[in-house]
This record gives C-alpha cells, structure tokens and sequence, in this order.
C-alpha cells in the first residue's frame, strides 16, 4: 500500500503504530495506559468514546488491583 494508488481510489491511509512488549509487561496496565489516553483526547461527542472510554479504564484499573469481577 502506497498513498498515490489508495488516494487514486478515493480513500486513504489512517495511521498506526507497533508495540513491543517483552515477558514482564503487565498487559492490563499497558491496555489501561492506552484506554486512559483515549479517554483522555476523546472529543466527547459520541456515546461509545464518551461513556465507553471512561467505563473500560473503570474495569481495567479494578483487574489491576485485582478487584476485577
């Protein structure tokens, strides 16, 4: 995939990122890290973003400190 052909088709590319974690990385407190920014930088405007967000990073941090149901 290449811009010109993708914008030639009348789409375009998003952007993405990849992270390396080794053995001793926490997955929940690295997929809390990740849901606390979005809640974070989130507009606001729609409900998923809005109320979802805030709820995940609620669930994520009582896993972590092991109150998770």
């Amino acid at each position: 995939m290449e811009f010109d052909s993708v914008a030639k088709a009348g789409s375009r590319l998003g952007t993405g990122a990849v992270i390396f974690f080794d053995q001793r990385t926490c997955m929940v407190a690295a997929t809390r890290n990740l849901v606390n920014f979005y809640a974070r930088e989130s507009c606001g405007w729609c409900t998923p973003c809005r109320e979802g967000l805030p709820f995940v990073l609620e669930v994520l941090t009582r896993i972590e400190h092991g109150l998770g149901e």
